[in-house]
């Protein structure tokens, strides 16, 4: 702390990252003493009024924020750290406003916002996040605002462009062992997931992941303050064409799902228990059934659709690309540009002037 004042005393100007009881020291605040059972019963009373300020955002401050909702009902008001360094008068303003309004007839909890990305993959991961730090956004019915934090939950660190944004906090590693570590979020994007063929090929990975992940994800955000807009990627794979019955033609809105994969058959339970948390008032969910998108950029996954990105993608490389679909069967994708239609077919190779064929 001496280090600190020294430096700001020789005009340095210091960005500071820290938990409460720097600011403590930082501004000369003695330490409360601990509130007495009385004082907290009181301020849990149905008519008592007050403010409580969330400083952190912990596993422990998620779980107290909880209990109070269970307790008694609460107005909730978000600081949007981006505005505040903005334009911070007229935000900070407009939060006072806020909260000395609700205070005459409720109990008020003022925090930041945030958002939450788990990712199928590094590419899919980066890119939803860029979307989210570029501009305002408008989620669950609410005026668009810019996100106060983004933690970006996955098996892979978001590399230096995102990592340098203030904003980001990324949590590297399995989703259950990252879930202690998120605190409280408004919103959540589901993107992670063992993809098709991996979960055929590992059943046990592919439940762990798919279902299990998924469900704890769910017990977490039924655990907020309040419920969160959780966002779940689906897929097309709850649709498969069972033996037993005609096959499929086209999919629309009154098709039931019948998977036949491992993989289809956790996306769509998944999708059930996010409509059920959501019929319950526990989360605000949304699920998305997402098709395969060609060309994929990066290399290939393991999805059981990836090979109609690498016919495209591996013969541009100069590498040898197999297509296990029959060159009648057409195969409709979106494409990153712009809507196509893509046809496995045995490929045509063009040679460029002095490169050596693909064996």
């Amino acid at each position: 702390m001496l280090a600190i004042l020294a430096a700001e005393e020789t005009g340095k100007t210091l960005v500071h990252r820290v938990g409460p009881s720097f600011v403590r020291a930082r501004t000369g605040q003695d330490a409360p003493p601990p509130i007495e059972d009385d004082t907290l019963a009181a301020l849990v009373r149905p008519d008592a009024h007050g403010l409580v300020v969330v400083g952190s955002h912990v596993g422990l401050t998620t779980r107290q924020l909880a209990r109070l909702g269970e307790r008694r009902h609460f107005a909730h008001v978000e600081l949007d750290v981006p505005a505040i360094l903005d334009d911070p008068e007229v935000h900070i303003r407009d939060a006072v406003g806020r909260a000395v309004e609700a205070l005459g007839i409720d109990l008020v909890v003022l925090s930041t916002s945030r958002a939450l990305v788990t990712g199928a993959d590094e590419a899919e991961s980066l890119d939803i996040a860029r979307r989210l730090l570029a501009a305002p956004v408008a989620l669950g019915g609410a005026a668009p605002v810019e996100v106060g934090e983004l933690i970006l939950a996955d098996l892979v660190p978001p590399g230096e462009e995102l990592a340098a944004d203030p904003r980001v906090r990324p949590l590297v590693g399995e989703l259950g062992d990252a879930l202690p570590e998120l605190g409280a979020v408004d919103t959540i994007f589901h993107l992670a997931g063992v993809v098709s063929g991996a979960a055929e090929a590992g059943f046990d990975l592919g439940m762990r992941t798919n279902l299990d992940g998924t469900r704890a994800l769910l017990v977490y955000a039924r655990g907020l303050a309040t419920p969160p807009v959780l966002v779940f990627s689906g897929s097309l794979a709850v649709f498969g064409n069972d033996p037993a019955l005609s096959p499929l033609d086209v999919v629309d809105d009154d098709t039931l799902p019948r998977p036949q994969s491992s993989y289809g058959i956790q996306k769509f339970i998944g999708e059930q228990l996010v409509a059920d948390y959501t019929r319950k008032g526990f989360v605000r969910g949304r699920s998305v059934r997402l098709m395969t998108v060609s060309v994929r950029p990066g290399k290939p996954n393991a999805a059981a659709s990836s090979f109609l990105s690498g016919i495209i993608r591996e013969p541009l490389a100069g590498e040898r690309a197999v297509c296990p679909s029959p060159p009648t069967r057409p195969s409709r994708c979106p494409h990153p540009g712009a809507r196509s239609t893509a046809w496995c077919a045995p490929p045509k190779w063009t040679t460029p002037p002095g490169a050596a064929a693909p064996p």
